[in-house]
């Protein structure tokens, strides 16, 4: 109700649906004409103001005869007292209508930013606790409806437009995750995520559940495999940072599918006991190993190290999170869940609406994000997407400055990479090194074979990295939607809204940080300062700052030995 224009006027005849609407009507006039009316009589069925000052204006309201509701009876309408600056008309529920779509678009409007606007927009002061109350009334009543049989639980969203995309155009690999509501309501998001040819997260499907549970899991992936007929998952991968009861779920609803587990987040827990930088470095090298025998290898480096690291780490499947065990099906070597928490950080603003704003957030991103990604592929130069190219002639470039080839007439080919030598075999179109297996881009070794019969490798890249599997994708669009007074609710179908959280305090927006996880200060990188030493600017010493030196500073002794 922007400026309060349909509030300004008040003639006789006015009809009310009761007094509540019409005490409502003239605190909304004593606003907008910026003028202090005080209540002189009030009962069930009559209501009668006046102006605080001496003033002529005067309006009584009273149901007339047999017709429904009240009308205005008695009204002298011309005031000719000066503008109120306190108005007692102006109570807090006020405030909260005047404020409320403000606050459901932007549940961190500023209450500061509340006054602000009162004060330039009817030149009046309300206090902060007044303001305070009014948001606090917005946030607990919002989207309530007032009567309702069941209580909102849970929700699964998933748009034609997206399953069109994702069988048409994308690669069986989706990453799952779930991320807290930030706002008063309660619930978490769960979120289907994969990527699409220029390795960008496209989200495939969510939901607003209570909890994440195993239960949800399930529910969640059993309408997942639905959506996209993946049937018993054969064929497809799913990444995940091994969410309480999400391994279980993945396992008995789509069993024939592969699991990986975020690598990152195996780090934060293993890395617990393990912390040192060296054994940090070791876990990377090892998922990152594409063949047994280099994981191997740096199990062995491991060991060298602490041999219940090895047995520590060996707790998490390795064909769960390193390379050398990963399908070659979905032509995707990822072994961290980054682009789900990408969408997460998306999302971060409309997580902190109420449920119907943040599904209403979600598909209006959405539906511009498929065009914008449309529009973009203008700007490619080549039939393939430059994330991956890009990735191309890095091997490319490693392929012509290290590489050795020879072969035996046949469709085998032994190239040497430094001291190593890989096998490539043209039919199968494999490398020893899985680097071409796990990608679906032609490894160094690849392309080098590939130069020497002649054949372009570019042309060995997977469809999936194409132009014409980007345009697929991003095909389908989501179609406008009118706004939410013309959608029609089946009185059946009505329900309650989920409970509120009682919120303490400032709302927490960034997320928690693991304790040995580098922080940012002053535009640089640096470790946790756990375990570091502590030093006393005095004189140097350990253990102790110079607050708690027992000896006086350098430049007070020096002061000290003068006056001596």
């Amino acid at each position: 109700m922007p400026g309060l224009d349909n509030y300004k006027e008040l003639y006789k005849g006015m009809s009310f649906k009761d007094i509540p609407e019409a005490r409502k009507y003239l605190n909304f006039y004593a606003l907008a004409n910026k003028k202090e009316l005080k209540l002189l009589k009030s009962s069930p069925k009559r209501l009668r103001y006046g102006c605080v000052f001496d003033c002529p204006f005067i309006v009584y309201i009273t149901p007339d005869g047999d017709l429904p509701g009240v009308r205005v009876k008695t009204l002298k309408a011309k005031h000719t007292c000066d503008e109120a600056f306190e108005n007692s008309r102006v109570d807090y529920y006020t405030i909260a209508n005047y404020f409320k779509k403000k606050v459901q678009d932007d549940p961190k409007f500023k209450i500061k930013e509340m006054r602000v606007e009162l004060k330039n927009t009817f030149n009046i002061n309300v206090s902060y606790g007044k303001c305070k109350r009014a948001k606090r009334l917005i946030l607990e009543k919002l989207d309530a409806l007032e009567q309702g049989n069941r209580k909102f639980l849970r929700m699964y969203t998933c748009f034609q437009a997206l399953k069109m995309g994702f069988r048409e155009g994308l690669r069986p690999f989706i990453g799952l995750d779930g991320t807290f509501f930030k706002g008063k309501v309660k619930g978490q998001l769960l979120l289907a995520v994969d990527l699409d040819a220029n390795n960008q997260a496209y989200p495939v499907a969510w939901a607003v559940v209570d909890k994440e549970t195993k239960r949800t899991w399930t529910w969640f992936l059993d309408l997942l495999q639905r959506s996209l007929d993946l049937k018993d998952g054969e064929g497809i991968t799913f990444m995940s940072d091994m969410q309480k009861g999400l391994i279980e779920a993945v396992q008995n609803v789509l069993p024939d599918s592969h699991h990986r587990f975020c690598v990152k987040h195996i780090e934060a827990n293993w890395c617990k006991r393990w912390r040192t930088d060296e054994f940090k470095k070791l876990l990377w090298w090892s998922a990152w190993s594409s063949y047994e025998e280099d994981f191997k290898d740096q199990l062995k480096s491991i060991g060298e190290l602490g041999k219940e690291a090895v047995e520590s780490l060996l707790k998490y499947p390795p064909h769960a999170w390193c390379r050398a065990y990963f399908d070659t099906v979905c032509k995707n070597q990822k072994d961290e869940n980054n682009f789900t928490e990408s969408v997460n950080a998306w999302l971060v603003e409309a997580r902190q609406k109420p449920i119907i704003k943040v599904l209403e957030e979600i598909r209006i991103k959405l539906m511009n994000q498929l065009r914008e990604r449309e529009e973009a592929l203008r700007s490619w130069a080549n039939d393939f997407s430059p994330h991956n190219l890009k990735f191309y002639n890095e091997y490319f470039k490693i392929a012509n400055t290290s590489c050795y080839v020879d072969s035996n007439g046949d469709n085998g080919y032994e190239v040497r990479e430094g001291t190593d030598k890989d096998i490539v075999n043209m039919v199968l179109k494999k490398c020893t090194c899985r680097g071409w297996d796990l990608t679906g881009i032609p490894c160094p070794h690849a392309i080098k074979s590939l130069q020497l019969k002649r054949l372009e490798p570019m042309n060995e890249i997977k469809w999936w990295y194409s132009k014409e599997a980007y345009l697929l994708t991003y095909k389908y669009k989501l179609q406008p939607v009118r706004g939410e007074k013309f959608w029609k609710v089946d009185p059946s179908q009505a329900m309650e809204p989920p409970e509120l959280a009682k919120m303490a305090g400032r709302p927490k927006i960034k997320r928690t940080r693991q304790k040995d996880e580098a922080i940012k200060r002053q535009g640089e990188w640096a470790a946790s300062r756990k375990g570091r030493v502590m030093t006393c600017n005095n004189y140097g010493e350990s253990n102790h700052n110079a607050r708690g030196c027992e000896k006086p500073p350098m430049a007070k002794r020096a002061r000290q030995m003068l006056d001596i």
